[in-house]
Protein backbone atom coordinates (compact mmCIF):
# COMPACT_ATOMS: atom_id res chain seq x y z
CA UNK A 1 0.00 0.00 0.00
CA UNK A 2 1.76 3.11 -1.31
CA UNK A 3 0.55 6.33 0.40
CA UNK A 4 0.99 8.21 -2.88
CA UNK A 5 -1.01 5.67 -4.89
CA UNK A 6 -3.97 4.67 -2.80
CA UNK A 7 -6.63 2.55 -4.44
CA UNK A 8 -10.28 3.24 -3.63
CA UNK A 9 -10.51 0.27 -1.25
CA UNK A 10 -7.37 1.49 0.58
CA UNK A 11 -9.19 4.63 1.60
CA UNK A 12 -11.88 3.13 3.83
CA UNK A 13 -10.96 1.46 7.11
CA UNK A 14 -13.67 -0.47 8.96
CA UNK A 15 -13.44 -0.14 12.73
CA UNK A 16 -14.40 -3.63 13.90
CA UNK A 17 -14.83 -2.70 17.54
CA UNK A 18 -17.46 -4.76 19.35
CA UNK A 19 -18.86 -4.50 22.85
CA UNK A 20 -18.78 -7.56 25.07
CA UNK A 21 -22.17 -8.27 26.61
CA UNK A 22 -22.50 -9.97 30.02
CA UNK A 23 -21.70 -13.65 29.72
CA UNK A 24 -19.88 -13.30 26.42
CA UNK A 25 -16.22 -14.18 26.15
CA UNK A 26 -13.39 -14.32 23.65
CA UNK A 27 -15.03 -17.01 21.50
CA UNK A 28 -18.14 -14.86 20.99
CA UNK A 29 -16.03 -11.81 20.16
CA UNK A 30 -14.00 -13.84 17.66
CA UNK A 31 -17.20 -15.07 16.00
CA UNK A 32 -18.53 -11.51 15.74
CA UNK A 33 -15.45 -10.12 14.08
CA UNK A 34 -15.17 -13.04 11.66
CA UNK A 35 -18.83 -12.65 10.71
CA UNK A 36 -18.16 -9.01 9.83
CA UNK A 37 -15.02 -9.86 7.86
CA UNK A 38 -16.92 -12.54 5.93
CA UNK A 39 -19.78 -10.15 5.14
CA UNK A 40 -17.29 -7.74 3.57
CA UNK A 41 -15.31 -10.45 1.78
CA UNK A 42 -14.04 -9.36 -1.62
CA UNK A 43 -14.30 -5.62 -0.95
CA UNK A 44 -10.61 -5.25 -0.06
CA UNK A 45 -11.54 -3.51 3.19
CA UNK A 46 -8.94 -2.85 5.87
CA UNK A 47 -10.21 -3.89 9.31
CA UNK A 48 -9.25 -1.90 12.40
CA UNK A 49 -9.11 -3.73 15.72
CA UNK A 50 -8.82 -2.11 19.12
CA UNK A 51 -10.40 -3.89 22.08
CA UNK A 52 -10.36 -7.19 20.16
CA UNK A 53 -6.56 -7.07 20.12
CA UNK A 54 -6.50 -6.89 23.90
CA UNK A 55 -9.16 -9.57 24.33
CA UNK A 56 -7.92 -12.08 21.75
CA UNK A 57 -4.27 -11.10 21.49
CA UNK A 58 -2.26 -9.61 18.66
CA UNK A 59 -1.01 -12.95 17.35
CA UNK A 60 -4.50 -14.50 17.26
CA UNK A 61 -6.03 -11.58 15.40
CA UNK A 62 -3.12 -11.56 12.95
CA UNK A 63 -3.54 -15.31 12.37
CA UNK A 64 -7.29 -14.97 11.70
CA UNK A 65 -6.80 -12.12 9.25
CA UNK A 66 -3.89 -13.77 7.45
CA UNK A 67 -5.96 -16.95 6.99
CA UNK A 68 -8.54 -14.84 5.14
CA UNK A 69 -6.05 -12.73 3.21
CA UNK A 70 -7.33 -9.57 4.91
CA UNK A 71 -5.32 -6.49 5.87
CA UNK A 72 -5.66 -5.38 9.46
CA UNK A 73 -5.01 -2.22 11.42
CA UNK A 74 -3.65 -2.63 14.97
CA UNK A 75 -5.22 0.38 16.68
CA UNK A 76 -3.22 0.00 19.87
CA UNK A 77 -2.69 3.72 20.52
CA UNK A 78 0.64 2.84 22.11
CA UNK A 79 2.23 5.16 24.63
CA UNK A 80 5.19 4.24 26.81
CA UNK A 81 8.91 4.75 27.31
CA UNK A 82 11.16 4.20 24.26
CA UNK A 83 12.49 0.82 25.45
CA UNK A 84 8.99 -0.60 25.82
CA UNK A 85 7.85 0.81 22.48
CA UNK A 86 10.88 -0.76 20.83
CA UNK A 87 9.84 -4.13 22.28
CA UNK A 88 6.27 -3.57 21.04
CA UNK A 89 7.66 -2.85 17.60
CA UNK A 90 9.46 -6.19 17.47
CA UNK A 91 6.19 -8.07 18.14
CA UNK A 92 4.42 -5.97 15.52
CA UNK A 93 7.20 -6.72 13.04
CA UNK A 94 6.34 -10.41 13.28
CA UNK A 95 2.59 -9.96 12.81
CA UNK A 96 2.85 -7.35 10.01
CA UNK A 97 -0.31 -5.25 10.45
CA UNK A 98 -0.94 -2.84 7.60
CA UNK A 99 -1.26 0.05 10.07
CA UNK A 100 -0.32 0.66 13.72
CA UNK A 101 -1.21 3.62 15.93
CA UNK A 102 0.91 5.35 18.54
CA UNK A 103 -0.08 8.29 20.72
CA UNK A 104 1.82 11.39 19.64
CA UNK A 105 2.36 12.26 23.30
CA UNK A 106 4.74 9.26 23.47
CA UNK A 107 7.20 11.94 22.28
CA UNK A 108 9.72 11.75 19.47
CA UNK A 109 12.07 9.20 21.05
CA UNK A 110 9.27 6.75 21.79
CA UNK A 111 7.62 7.05 18.39
CA UNK A 112 10.97 6.73 16.64
CA UNK A 113 11.91 3.60 18.61
CA UNK A 114 8.61 2.01 17.60
CA UNK A 115 8.95 3.02 13.95
CA UNK A 116 12.48 1.62 13.70
CA UNK A 117 11.51 -1.72 15.29
CA UNK A 118 8.40 -2.28 13.14
CA UNK A 119 8.33 -3.72 9.64
CA UNK A 120 8.91 -1.00 7.04
CA UNK A 121 5.82 -2.35 5.26
CA UNK A 122 3.57 -1.27 8.16
CA UNK A 123 2.36 2.32 8.36
CA UNK A 124 2.81 4.07 11.70
CA UNK A 125 0.12 6.66 12.38
CA UNK A 126 0.38 9.09 15.30
CA UNK A 127 -2.86 9.89 17.10
CA UNK A 128 -3.05 13.62 17.79
CA UNK A 129 -6.27 14.62 19.60
CA UNK A 130 -9.00 12.01 20.06
CA UNK A 131 -12.15 12.75 18.07
CA UNK A 132 -14.31 12.25 21.18
CA UNK A 133 -12.93 15.54 22.59
CA UNK A 134 -14.60 18.81 21.74
CA UNK A 135 -12.79 22.13 22.16
CA UNK A 136 -13.94 22.62 25.73
CA UNK A 137 -12.73 19.20 26.84
CA UNK A 138 -9.51 19.57 24.85
CA UNK A 139 -8.88 22.84 26.69
CA UNK A 140 -9.20 20.97 30.00
CA UNK A 141 -6.88 18.15 28.92
CA UNK A 142 -4.24 19.96 26.86
CA UNK A 143 -4.80 23.62 27.67
CA UNK A 144 -5.61 24.48 24.06
CA UNK A 145 -8.22 24.00 21.35
CA UNK A 146 -8.40 20.80 19.30
CA UNK A 147 -6.76 22.35 16.26
CA UNK A 148 -3.98 23.83 18.41
CA UNK A 149 -3.43 20.40 19.96
CA UNK A 150 -3.21 18.75 16.54
CA UNK A 151 -0.70 21.35 15.37
CA UNK A 152 1.31 20.83 18.57
CA UNK A 153 1.59 17.06 18.05
CA UNK A 154 1.91 16.91 14.26
CA UNK A 155 5.53 18.17 14.16
CA UNK A 156 6.56 15.56 16.75
CA UNK A 157 5.15 12.77 14.59
CA UNK A 158 6.91 14.18 11.54
CA UNK A 159 10.24 14.35 13.39
CA UNK A 160 9.83 10.77 14.63
CA UNK A 161 9.34 9.39 11.12
CA UNK A 162 5.67 8.44 11.46
CA UNK A 163 3.95 7.83 8.13
CA UNK A 164 0.95 9.94 8.99
CA UNK A 165 -1.50 11.37 11.47
CA UNK A 166 -4.83 10.41 12.97
CA UNK A 167 -6.91 13.54 13.41
CA UNK A 168 -10.51 14.60 13.09
CA UNK A 169 -11.76 15.83 9.70
CA UNK A 170 -12.21 19.27 11.25
CA UNK A 171 -8.43 19.75 11.45
CA UNK A 172 -7.45 18.18 8.12
CA UNK A 173 -7.60 21.38 6.07
CA UNK A 174 -5.38 23.24 8.55
CA UNK A 175 -2.72 20.52 8.51
CA UNK A 176 -2.97 20.03 4.75
CA UNK A 177 -2.47 23.77 4.29
CA UNK A 178 0.93 23.58 5.99
CA UNK A 179 3.65 22.55 3.52
CA UNK A 180 5.62 20.79 6.27
CA UNK A 181 3.04 18.02 6.23
CA UNK A 182 2.64 17.53 2.47
CA UNK A 183 4.07 14.01 2.66
CA UNK A 184 2.08 13.00 5.74
CA UNK A 185 -0.79 10.57 5.30
CA UNK A 186 -3.91 12.05 6.94
CA UNK A 187 -6.37 9.53 8.34
CA UNK A 188 -9.65 10.63 9.86
CA UNK A 189 -12.13 8.91 12.19
CA UNK A 190 -15.37 10.69 13.03
CA UNK A 191 -16.83 10.00 9.59
CA UNK A 192 -20.60 9.93 9.49
CA UNK A 193 -23.41 10.37 6.97
CA UNK A 194 -25.68 13.35 7.45
CA UNK A 195 -28.45 10.96 8.56
CA UNK A 196 -26.25 8.98 10.99
CA UNK A 197 -27.53 9.00 14.60
CA UNK A 198 -25.47 11.12 17.05
CA UNK A 199 -22.88 9.35 19.19
CA UNK A 200 -19.69 10.15 21.15
CA UNK A 201 -17.80 11.45 18.10
CA UNK A 202 -17.72 15.24 18.44
CA UNK A 203 -15.76 16.54 15.43
CA UNK A 204 -17.32 14.83 12.43
CA UNK A 205 -17.80 15.18 8.66
CA UNK A 206 -19.36 13.18 5.85
CA UNK A 207 -16.99 11.04 3.74
CA UNK A 208 -17.23 13.41 0.79
CA UNK A 209 -16.54 16.46 2.97
CA UNK A 210 -13.51 14.81 4.60
CA UNK A 211 -11.96 13.86 1.25
CA UNK A 212 -12.60 17.39 -0.03
CA UNK A 213 -10.84 18.76 3.07
CA UNK A 214 -7.71 16.74 2.26
CA UNK A 215 -8.11 13.44 4.12
CA UNK A 216 -6.75 10.39 2.30
CA UNK A 217 -8.06 7.52 4.43
CA UNK A 218 -11.26 7.39 6.49
CA UNK A 219 -12.14 5.27 9.51
CA UNK A 220 -15.78 4.23 9.94
CA UNK A 221 -17.12 1.97 12.67
CA UNK A 222 -20.68 1.95 13.93
CA UNK A 223 -22.39 3.16 10.71
CA UNK A 224 -21.01 0.03 9.00
CA UNK A 225 -20.67 -2.49 11.85
CA UNK A 226 -24.13 -1.68 13.22
CA UNK A 227 -25.87 -1.50 9.84
CA UNK A 228 -28.57 -3.99 8.88
CA UNK A 229 -26.39 -4.87 5.88
CA UNK A 230 -22.75 -3.88 6.51
CA UNK A 231 -21.84 -4.51 2.88
CA UNK A 232 -24.42 -2.04 1.60
CA UNK A 233 -23.26 0.55 4.15
CA UNK A 234 -19.61 -0.03 3.21
CA UNK A 235 -20.35 0.47 -0.50
CA UNK A 236 -22.31 3.64 0.29
CA UNK A 237 -19.24 5.08 2.03
CA UNK A 238 -17.03 4.02 -0.88
CA UNK A 239 -19.36 5.82 -3.27
CA UNK A 240 -19.07 9.07 -1.32
CA UNK A 241 -15.28 8.73 -1.07
CA UNK A 242 -15.13 8.29 -4.84
CA UNK A 243 -17.27 11.39 -5.32
CA UNK A 244 -14.95 13.33 -3.02
CA UNK A 245 -11.95 12.24 -5.11
CA UNK A 246 -13.76 13.39 -8.27
CA UNK A 247 -14.44 16.77 -6.59
CA UNK A 248 -10.78 17.29 -5.72
CA UNK A 249 -9.64 16.22 -9.20
CA UNK A 250 -12.01 18.73 -10.79
CA UNK A 251 -10.57 21.46 -8.57
CA UNK A 252 -7.06 20.32 -9.49
CA UNK A 253 -6.13 19.62 -5.86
Amino acid sequence: MDPSRLELNDRLIVAADFKCEPGEGASVLEAKLLKLVDKLAGTGAIFKFNSALRALGLYRVAELMQERGVRFFADLKLVDIPATLKADGSFLRETKPAIVTVMANADVAGMRALREAMSPESFLLAVTVLTSLDDARCQEVYGCSAVEGVMRFAPLALEAGANGLILSPKEVAVVRGNQRFNEQLLVTPGIRFEDSPPDDQKRTMTPREAINAGAQMLVVGRPIVGATDPRVAYLRFIEQIEQGIIDTNIRGC
